[in-house]
Formats: C-alpha cells, structure tokens, sequence
C-alpha cells in the first residue's frame, strides 16, 4: 500500500479509538497524530518499543509523543504512569491496537488487515504540556526504559 493509503487507515483507527467520553479532534489535530504515529511506526524491528517526542510551539504550547510497542497488558496504564511520575498531566491519549504487516525490513506494508501473518501493535499518542529539552530527553528515556 502506498504510504498515503498506509496514513488513511491509521488516520481512522485512531480517529475510531477515541474514547466516547473524550473530546473530538479536529481534522487538522487528527491529520498531525497520524502522521506523527506513522513517522514514529514506519520502520520497527521485532520486539523494538519506538517512542518519539515533539514540541509544538505554534498556537497551542504541547508535547505530542507517539508510542509503538507489541500490544501486551498495562501498557497504557504503565505509560500513563511514567508520565504522571514526571510531573506531566495527560491532556490526551489515544490508543488504537491495529494489526500490523510488515516486510523483511521492518518497513509496514499493510494495517489492519486479518492477515496471520500480522501482528496487533499498540500506537499510543499522548498530548502533555510542553517541556523544556532536557525534561523531554528524561522523559523520552523513561518512557524507553518502561517499555523495556
């Protein structure tokens, strides 16, 4: 699948993996997510937890982090507590559990297929209050050393 086909269908799981007590994300929001998620999930090796972290400083002042791990039990809530133990209050976290496809490199070929071949994989994206570089980096490595 093309990359853009491949960004469309995490678009909908993700928009569909919003909790209905939530607020919705606007087009544009959902757009951003995705396409951080994709970044951050493109290429991963088996076993490999992926996080990536990215400052926004445009009109509205955040953190959006993308998690990519095997989906396994208290993830989230193993997440949530790292963050909470930096201080940092979640303002968002969406978590879409997608089957997975991907080629001898790692690259994804296909989402949400059924597949056997596929693997579920957690692609977890979070919105925090903006930190400055050196709290983002030992958030980033507490975040790594949790997942492992």
């Amino acid at each position: 699948a093309s990359d853009a086909a491949l960004l469309g269908a995490l678009r909908h799981h993700l928009e569909a993996a919003i909790l209905p007590g939530d607020p919705p994300m606007d087009a544009g929001d959902l757009d951003d997510a995705a396409a951080l998620l994709f970044a951050a999930a493109r290429t991963r090796a088996p076993g490999q937890s992926l996080v990536q972290i990215e400052s926004e400083t445009g009109k509205r002042r955040r953190l959006r982090i993308a998690i990519v791990n095997e989906d396994m039990p208290f993830l989230v809530d193993s997440i949530a507590a790292t963050v909470a133990a930096q201080g940092l209050l979640i303002d968002r976290l969406v978590h879409p559990v997608v089957t997975v496809e991907r080629d001898g490199e790692g690259t994804i070929v296909a989402l949400g297929t059924a597949a056997p071949e596929t693997a579920r994989e957690s692609l977890i994206y979070l919105e925090t209050p903006r930190l400055d570089a050196r709290e983002r980096r030992e958030l980033g490595d507490a975040l790594r050393l949790t997942l492992e």
